[in-house]
């Protein structure tokens, strides 16, 4: 295995008393790779995408930085639209699917001990998603389907492996999809999440959005929507309570949705993580074109922007052992990025969030803002965003005359050697 300990790039406080550690974890991460983040049985926090060389590697959070290993060396994983491909047993197996180009078939990569070792995935002779997911007793599941939209999950016994069909979705000329999603819920049963575009011939286009809870020997519907308007696209799941919570999204327009009623926000591509805290708090990641974006919900839904480089595809979010929020996503040309909470706001083991110690003020601008030198790059350059994250104005070195701004709360991004620093600002009348 390998070691590494990178520098940590950047702390800043938000408005709402948080902190967030932002650091580049691999900068050899394949651009827009698909990322799962998942929590060993020791605690311990686990990362899996590709590489830019091809391989399919785990990166394992430690007191001394990240440990590194390359579980396959010439691999492609699953899109994001099929997940989780990368799981944790609760007796401490961990295991990542995906198709071994050198050996030309699709095998599961699973790590006992410390030790990893490979094996065919099961029904190889059908179309595999390389969706795994782990039930509270250790058995492991995997989601297969036809290579049309009837889906399939496999189960791993004492004896081998099983198999049982779920749901035919309709596939008439389909477009879009089909995607499936695998989870299983704390009393250890599994779900199905799956969604499939199709046609009945122009104008008309259909959706179709299934899910679907293994119950007693059977599977059963837990609701099942057709629509011909913006039908939710599913984009993530995770283990809660008794049952399961779900992130969803617009196909067009990137609005997401929590269990397809509550508006969260605004994505800019359809892929999101989804956690809970120990009290059950549902929290959620996205990104946007220029930041990461948390998210969590108590009363309601709240948003914080996460200083750090836009990402872009596969992003993931989970909670550590210390309660606080970790979040794992990919960028466009700098490899993957972690960034991890401190003092997150409704993370905390007690119920109901409690009063804030400190809040960072903003500083009152008012005809020009000052942007200093930077101390690690000649040009000390950066750029002003809205609420929104959108950049209204490119800033450099001195006096940048910012009279003509409408009034409002805005965001100073300076740009560094290898690190951004985010400063809040409001702009009066």
């Amino acid at each position: 295995m390998k070691y590494a300990i990178l520098p940590v790039l950047l702390v800043a406080a938000l408005a709402m008393g948080q902190t967030w550690v932002v650091e580049q974890v691999d900068s050899t991460a394949a651009s827009g790779s698909p990322v799962e983040l998942v929590k060993a049985a020791d605690g311990k926090l686990w990362a899996g995408y590709g590489t830019k060389s091809g391989a399919a590697r785990v990166a394992c959070l430690t007191d001394s930085g990240w440990r590194f290993t390359d579980v396959c060396a010439r691999a492609a994983l699953p899109s994001t639209h099929f997940r989780p491909f990368f799981a944790a047993s609760p007796h401490g197996e961990l295991c990542l699917a995906c198709y071994d180009s050198t050996a030309g078939n699709n095998r599961l990569y699973r790590m006992v001990g410390d030790s990893w070792f490979s094996q065919i995935s099961p029904f190889n002779d059908s179309f595999p998603t390389n969706t795994v997911a782990y039930d509270t007793s250790g058995r492991l599941y995997t989601l297969l389907d036809s290579g049309g939209a009837d889906f399939f999950v496999a189960s791993e016994t004492d004896t081998g492996w099983t198999c049982d069909w779920v749901v035919s979705l309709p596939v008439r000329f389909y477009n879009d999809g089909p995607v499936g999603y695998l989870a299983t819920a704390v009393d250890g049963s599994p779900w199905f999440f799956g969604f499939c575009g199709y046609n009945e011939g122009p104008p008309l286009q259909f959706y179709a959005t299934v899910l679907f809870h293994f119950t007693g020997d059977s599977w059963v519907r837990a609701w099942h929507v057709y629509s011909s308007s913006l039908t939710p696209m599913p984009l993530a799941l995770t283990r809660h309570g008794n049952g399961v919570g779900n992130l969803t999204g617009y196909y067009y327009g990137g609005l997401v949705h929590y269990d397809s009623l509550e508006s969260i926000g605004w994505a800019t591509a359809p892929t999101a993580g989804l956690a809970y805290s120990s009290d059950d708090t549902p929290l959620a990641a996205w990104t946007t074109a220029s930041f990461p974006v948390f998210a969590f919900r108590t009363d309601r839904w709240r948003t914080e922007s996460i200083p750090g480089p836009a990402g872009s595809n596969g992003i993931d979010i989970e909670v550590g052992d210390d309660s606080q929020v970790v979040i794992v996503y990919s960028t466009r040309d700098s490899g993957v990025w972690c960034a991890r909470g401190k003092d997150v706001v409704g993370v905390k083991e007690s119920p109901k969030p409690q009063a804030l110690g400190h809040k960072l003020e903003p500083t009152v601008v008012s005809g020009a803002l000052w942007l200093a030198p930077s101390t690690s790059t000649s040009s000390g350059t950066g750029c002003l965003l809205d609420i929104s994250g959108r950049k209204v104005l490119d800033l450099h070195v001195g006096a940048n005359d910012v009279s003509r701004l409408a009034p409002g709360v805005y965001f100073v991004r300076e740009a560094q050697a290898q690190a951004q620093a985010i400063r809040k600002v409001v702009i009066p009348r």
